[in-house]
């Protein structure tokens, strides 16, 4: 249970977090797929035993091969660009022209001539998706591959009945021989054997106070890894129930914030829908959980296609195709450049 909760949090905070950040860190056609990886997370499973077998553990692995293709992608235009200018076969003011700049928009950018922050910028976003992204599966496939401590507990019981078993069929076989040597040997063979079987007990019997020793750790350690258990299923039953009881709250909220701060056509789309959810509950009615859950989904694939336009708008071909001082555009979608 401890183990599926930190998995939970690294895919439902930390890799979005991450993804966001490499989205605002460049406006490219590489950090618009980065942009879709950030849209895709709340439609897939937690990390589980089944779901890393399944399609949650295909998205982490396409999101390591994706960074590090264009990571790879990266080096080769960078070797091809310098090695072009080498042999005079481009032209060295070629930072302006067409090819460069469409080039541009995909993601692949020269850093010759530039200073360490367009370097950064170039390189940064991929090459922390890629260890991100690497160290979200390799820990998440790590921590749902552990076995639960019942099982552990389960698999040490059958071994001790073998042990046991062990034991007692050697001893048998040692009283066999004793016997037999007793009608052929002397009394100084039946002495000697003696103090061997002594000596024989006396180690089984440190054995057994090692293997005493051992269990009591183990055991210790079961505990507290149940208490941990018990304590992790606690927060997260309470955390489910704050989100459910409060959840209508905060995208009430969320949806009059949305439609009052940039009045738009999209805006008022957030708005209206606020006023008609403030308007029913101020009759005292209640939505069914399956409706609200419905309008819901509905108002999250608006909002993630309005910030799919919004991203695509910040491209540079976007841009100078519709200016961004066009009321028609301004008013239909509420876009407009984020940074020149």
């Amino acid at each position: 249970m401890a183990s599926e909760m930190v998995c939970g949090l690294i895919f439902r905070l930390l890799l979005p977090i991450c993804l966001a950040t490499a989205c605002l860190f460049r406006y490219n056609g590489l950090s618009f797929i980065y942009l879709i990886f950030l849209l895709l997370i709340p439609l897939f499973s937690e990390p589980t035993s089944t779901t890393m077998q399944g399609h949650t553990g295909r998205l982490l692995m396409s999101l390591c091969f994706s960074s590090l293709s264009f990571l790879l992608f990266h080096i080769i235009y960078q070797i091809t660009v310098n090695s072009l200018l080498a042999g005079n076969n481009i032209d060295p003011a070629f930072n302006c022209s067409r090819w460069e700049r469409s080039i541009r928009q995909i993601g692949f950018e020269s850093v010759i001539g530039a200073d360490a922050g367009n370097g950064i910028r170039v390189f940064l976003p991929d090459i922390g998706m890629f260890l991100t992204g690497l160290g979200c599966w390799l820990l998440c496939h790590s921590l749902v591959q552990k076995r639960p401590p019942e099982d552990v507990v389960y698999d040490f019981e059958p071994e001790e009945g073998v042990e046991e078993e062990d034991l007692s069929l050697d001893d048998n076989v040692l009283l066999d021989e004793n016997f037999e040597a007793g009608y052929e040997g002397g009394e100084e063979e039946e002495e000697e054997e003696e103090e061997e079987m002594e000596e024989e007990e006396e180690e089984e019997e440190e054995e057994e106070e090692e293997e005493e020793e051992e269990e009591e750790e183990e055991s210790t350690k079961m505990k507290i890894l149940g208490r941990v258990a018990a304590v992790a299923s606690k927060v997260k039953e309470i955390i489910g129930n704050l989100i459910s009881t409060a959840g209508k709250v905060v995208v009430t909220i969320l949806l009059g914030l949305t439609g009052i701060i940039l009045p738009s056509m999209t805006s008022a789309v957030y708005f209206f829908v606020f006023l008609f959810l403030c308007t029913w509950w101020s009759f005292c009615r209640t939505f069914d959980t399956l409706i609200f859950s419905c309008m819901c989904v509905l108002m999250a694939i608006f909002s993630a296609g309005h910030l799919v336009v919004l991203y695509l708008y910040q491209f540079q071909f976007f841009h100078e195709f519709i200016p961004p001082k066009d009321s028609y555009i301004r008013l239909d979608t509420g876009t407009f450049f984020l940074f020149k």
